[in-house]
């Protein structure tokens, strides 16, 4: 797979291009249901190119255009601040709850397919493994784990806490990074199978914090906060 950054009428897109007939499939899946999907947090495909024709004139890749999030990723993204960290997962938790809920399992949840948009709020992409939820529920449980498992690795890697962040917990409390931490083990451990009960541990462990309010599944996760 060929991706690229283009300009399209004087705005950057995201363009996918296949290589090969593994390719293809893959984008002709990732298509399929995103039209389907239609919801807040899940790229924007701006132009279907997979089939261009035969009176283009000249030879162009399949592709599909997608609407620049940003330059940012759950793997590049990094801040001194807890309560950031915080607030992305409770999002990400929220949007695979959503996502669920719709009946589809992304099938490759990583870091690098956590876009962050200018605001930092998360954005699924790269569908083309995504498929109908089973009756077992295995698909959802894969995907929790894949979460957490990507989850685990930011906080691993974050760096030295805010100073400031730091003189507004109150008396003996643990720094909330460690709790952070521990209640993704925790999880991870108990192999929870519910991204909404992920949801709702995050939510509890940050109102302990005063930091932010519960997010529920009446609040959908904006994919663009201006529209």
């Amino acid at each position: 797979m060929n991706v690229r950054l283009t300009m399209r009428d004087s705005f950057l897109v995201l363009l996918k291009e296949a290589r090969n007939d593994g390719d293809l499939a893959r984008l002709r899946r990732e298509r399929d249901i995103l039209t389907r999907l239609r919801m807040a947090g899940v790229t924007t495909i701006l132009s279907d190119e997979l089939d261009p024709g035969d009176s283009s004139t000249k030879k162009q890749a399949p592709a599909l255009a997608f609407r620049f999030v940003g330059r940012h990723n759950l793997a590049t993204f990094r801040t001194p601040r807890e309560w950031e960290i915080l607030q992305l997962f409770q999002e990400c938790a929220h949007l695979l709850t959503c996502l669920h809920a719709r009946g589809i399992a992304h099938g490759a949840i990583s870091p690098d397919h956590i876009l962050l948009d200018r605001f930092s709020h998360p954005v699924l992409c790269s569908f083309g493994r995504a498929s109908e939820l089973d009756a077992s529920r295995s698909l959802a449980k894969a995907d929790v784990a894949s979460l957490l498992a990507v989850m685990l690795s930011t906080v691993s890697a974050m760096p030295s806490n805010d100073p400031a962040w730091a003189k507004r917990l109150r008396g003996g409390k643990k720094r909330l990074s460690h709790q952070l931490l521990q209640l993704l083990q925790t999880a991870a451990e108990s192999r929870i199978s519910s991204p909404a009960d992920l949801t709702a541990q995050l939510s509890e462990l940050s109102v302990s914090y005063g930091v932010f309010p519960s997010l529920t599944n009446e609040q959908p996760i904006p994919a663009d906060p201006t529209k």
